[in-house]
């Protein structure tokens, strides 16, 4: 089946192969757990088929990961959609500043608190002399 060369048909595309990839990782999942079950009760040639029919349904998943389909052969769809239809800007130093400038106090207050608990998940780590001496170094050209 052929896709639009556009954003809309990069979209169904990443979505009908998401919904097949779910499939087979069900399946696998599934022969995952029988192999389990067989092998626990000395079943081993029974075991091994169902190891078989999981490495099979791995594989399938990892087709739909990776697979293009027309029109997207050159490029694959998902990369297609990110770099041409998410609609990111740049983001910079002045963005970021921008950002913080219009937030509102509740964004603000959730922002304050991401960075009081990464500082706090860092308090007792061993702190590394040198690579903060470098950076700070970094800063020694501000005028």
């Amino acid at each position: 089946m052929a896709y639009p060369y556009s954003c809309a048909g990069a979209l169904n595309l990443i979505t009908n192969y998401t919904a097949n990839y779910a499939i087979w990782k069900f399946f696998a999942d599934g022969f995952t757990l029988n192999a389990n079950t067989y092998w626990l009760a000395n079943e081993d040639h029974t075991a091994i088929g169902q190891i078989i029919n999981a490495l099979d349904s791995i594989n399938n998943c990892t087709y739909f990961n990776s697979y293009s389909e027309a029109p997207f052969n050159t490029y694959n769809a998902l990369y297609y959609y990110m770099v041409n239809c998410t609609g990111a800007d740049e983001f910079d130093m002045d963005s970021l500043l921008s950002a913080m400038v219009t937030a509102s106090p509740d964004q603000l207050q959730y922002f304050i608190g991401l960075v009081d608990a990464y500082r706090q998940s860092l308090w007792n780590k061993p702190f590394n002399k040198e690579y903060f001496a470098a950076l700070a170094r970094g800063f020694e050209t501000w005028e």
